[in-house]
C-alpha cells in the first residue's frame, strides 16, 4: 500500500530538478541553530497549551539536550533546590546528580499519588527551587497529572521559595493537551515524532 502511494505521488509530482534530488540526498548540516521565532503556528498545534507569541517565545538547538544543560547552568547553584523524579531521561538524571541539594520523587508512589509530604520536609529552608519532571513516559505512556504541578508550585509559592518550573514534554507536546502556562520552560524533541530527525525545542516563558 504504501509503495503504491509512493509511486502515485512521485507520477503526479515526479523529482526531476537537480537541487530537489540533491536536497533529498543531503543531511542536515552539524552547526548549531539556537534562534528565536515567533510564529502562533507553532503554538496553534499545542492543544490547549494557553500560551502564544505574545506569552512566550520559541528556540532551536541542534538537540534537547543542549537547552537541558543550559537550564540547569543558569538556574540551578548551590543554595537552589532541585526537585526531579525518578524516572526521567537519563541526560536529565546526569544534570540532577551533579546538584548539590536535590530531592529525587519516586514517580509512581509520589507524584502520580499527589503526595507532597516529601517535598513538604525536603524544601525547609530553601528560598529558591528548580523543578524539572517529565510530562509523558516513553515507556508506558502514563501522563503526569496537572493538577501534581499546581499542587506543587501552590505549595512553593506559599512557602515563599522561588520557583523555575521546567516540563520535559518530549512525549507529550502536540499529542496530550496540556496547560503550558503554568511552566516557565517546556522542551521537546524532534525524533520523538519524526524518526531519525534530532532538533530540539526549547518553549519559554517571556517575562523570565
Amino acid at each position: 500500500m504504501s509503495e503504491d502511494l509512493l509511486k502515485g505521488w512521485l507520477n503526479y509530482k515526479p523529482v526531476e530538478k537537480e537541487d530537489d534530488i540533491n536536497l533529498l540526498l543531503s543531511t542536515r548540516s552539524d552547526q548549531c541553530l539556537i534562534r528565536n521565532l515567533q510564529n502562533d503556528e507553532y503554538f496553534n498545534l499545542m492543544p490547549n497549551c494557553n500560551i502564544n507569541s505574545n506569552t512566550n517565545e520559541l528556540y532551536f538547538s541542534e538537540c534537547a539536550t543542549n537547552f537541558i544543560n543550559e537550564l540547569f547552568n543558569k538556574y540551578v547553584d548551590d543554595e537552589t533546590l532541585v526537585i526531579s523524579t525518578s524516572d526521567e531521561h537519563d541526560n536529565v538524571k546526569k544534570c540532577v546528580e551533579t546538584c548539590k541539594n536535590k530531592l529525587v520523587l519516586d514517580y509512581h508512589e509520589e507524584v502520580m499519588n499527589l503526595n507532597l509530604n516529601k517535598v513538604k520536609r525536603k524544601t525547609h529552608g530553601y528560598k529558591k527551587a528548580f523543578v524539572y519532571i517529565i510530562g509523558t513516559q516513553i515507556s508506558t505512556g502514563e501522563i503526569t497529572p496537572q493538577c501534581f504541578f499546581e499542587l506543587l508550585k501552590d505549595y512553593l509559592n506559599a512557602n515563599e521559595v522561588k520557583s523555575i518550573f521546567v516540563l520535559d514534554d518530549v512525549h507529550g507536546m502536540f499529542l496530550f493537551p496540556r496547560n503550558y502556562s503554568l511552566f516557565d520552560f517546556v522542551l521537546f524533541t524532534a525524533h520523538a515524532l519524526i524518526k531519525g530527525y534530532d532538533m530540539g525545542l526549547l518553549v519559554a516563558r517571556k517575562e523570565l
